[in-house]
């Protein structure tokens, strides 16, 4: 009876699985600090006036440039050693330290206390042991056709002559410009090519051929096709609203793509819906999906400017002016989703992201109870499923050497 009960109620949750079954609340560094980038894992010999920065990617024995307000010197290892004397005082110091084999570089300010604690003040690089997501999570396309992915490089080389671009934001700027000028806006056009349906090679050629119309979701396959192929790591990002009535995570919502830009180790938010290339602070730094919903849910739009798409050209406008598609969706109940880089409608996929990899979102208000109930259905079929198994391989056991006994 428990495994029929626990068997429904899993289908029950399955059927519904939009609804707030399929997301898992993660820290920011996991989603926008991958683990292909490297992070502090610890710091090592706080005891002594020369303090070891370990990092978690491996590397070999190389030399470090240190740089700090008292001048700058080199160490040799396979982590920097930064001086940070023990002289009874609580004091503050700030470092540059820049690996030479690969010219990383981050920032750190120390403070070292009278105890002799090292706290961390600012690191231009997480100081975390959090399990990150890597670029192949988010990024991958080896599973689109082979002869779909040589249609498109030969588009992004002849054509569009991507491999002229000096930057990686010039190659958003191309690509978004492409895709959008070649889209139809004309509602009597109709959507007839979607993105469940159709890959998003066959998706772009229609629309070429003006045979459909696109929504953001047509949008951001395309353009994450085309990003990756590019050689802009790319992955596809949602939105979707939180009911905090209900408490049920709404199917509608809405959107669009993140790119990774090296030049600056930050991910950019790009929507071809609403004619953004991506959004520009007062630094020039781009802004990543997390920060442009802080920014809407803040209300506090100074100094952010917006690349937008004006056919198949940019022009640069205040955010300000067009942030209606954001204000929209962008709320404290909101979920934020990062889409893994896999076919969304294989069946194997599907499964396996609702049973063991279900996708990260970020939110101000959010949890992950509904996923916790969920498992606990599951574990429940699964062990009652296995009981009732073994009980009735028993239970004929027993009738087998009661006949034989009787025999």
């Amino acid at each position: 009876m428990i495994t029929l009960i626990s068997l429904f109620v899993n289908y029950q949750i399955y059927i519904n699985r939009n609804e707030g079954y399929v997301y898992t609340l993660l820290a920011y560094n996991s989603v926008y600090y991958l683990s292909d980038l490297p992070a502090i894992s610890r710091f090592e010999n706080t005891g002594t006036d020369s303090v070891s920065v370990v990092l978690s990617d491996k590397h070999t024995e190389t030399s470090w440039t240190i740089t700090s307000q008292d001048g700058e010197y080199k160490t040799i290892g396979k982590s920097p050693l930064i001086y940070l004397p023990l002289n009874g005082q609580t004091y503050e110091k700030v470092y540059q330290v820049c690996r030479e084999s690969d010219g990383f570089c981050f920032s750190l300010n120390l403070q070292r206390q009278n105890t002799g604690d090292i706290q961390v003040i600012t690191s231009s690089i997480p100081y975390t042991d959090l399990c990150r997501y890597s670029f192949g999570d988010f990024c991958d396309i080896s599973w689109i056709d082979p002869a779909e992915q040589e249609s498109v490089k030969k588009i992004l080389s002849e054509r569009l002559k991507v491999d002229t671009c000096t930057s990686t934001l010039s190659k958003i700027e191309l690509i978004t410009s492409h895709i959008n000028s070649i889209a139809h806006r004309d509602t009597n056009i109709g959507l007839n090519f979607v993105w469940n349906t159709y890959t998003a090679c066959q998706i772009y050629n229609a629309a070429v051929e003006g045979k459909t119309n696109m929504t953001c979701n047509e949008y951001s396959e395309v353009y994450y096709l085309f990003a990756n192929l590019a050689g802009v790591q790319s992955r596809r990002v949602g939105v979707v609203g939180f009911g905090s009535s209900d408490g049920v995570v709404k199917i509608s919502g809405h959107h669009f793509d993140e790119s990774y830009i090296p030049e600056q180790k930050k991910w950019a938010f790009v929507d071809i819906t609403s004619n953004k290339a991506y959004v520009l602070n007062d630094s020039n730094e781009v802004l990543n999906t997390f920060e442009i919903l802080m920014a809407n849910v803040a209300t506090d739009y100074s100094g952010l400017r917006a690349v937008s798409l004006s056919g198949d050209s940019t022009i640069v406008v205040p955010y300000f002016d067009i942030r209606q598609n954001e204000a929209y969706y962008f709320d404290t109940d909101c979920l934020v989703q990062y889409k893994f880089g896999d076919d969304r409608f294989n069946k194997k996929n599907q499964l396996k992201r609702y049973l063991f990899s279900p996708e990260p979102v970020l939110s101000l208000n959010y949890s992950n109870n509904k996923m916790l109930w969920k498992y606990f259905w599951l574990i429940l079929f699964a062990v009652s499923f296995i009981s009732t198994f073994i009980l009735m391989i028993l239970f004929v056991i027993v009738k087998l050497r009661t006949r034989k006994s009787k025999v």
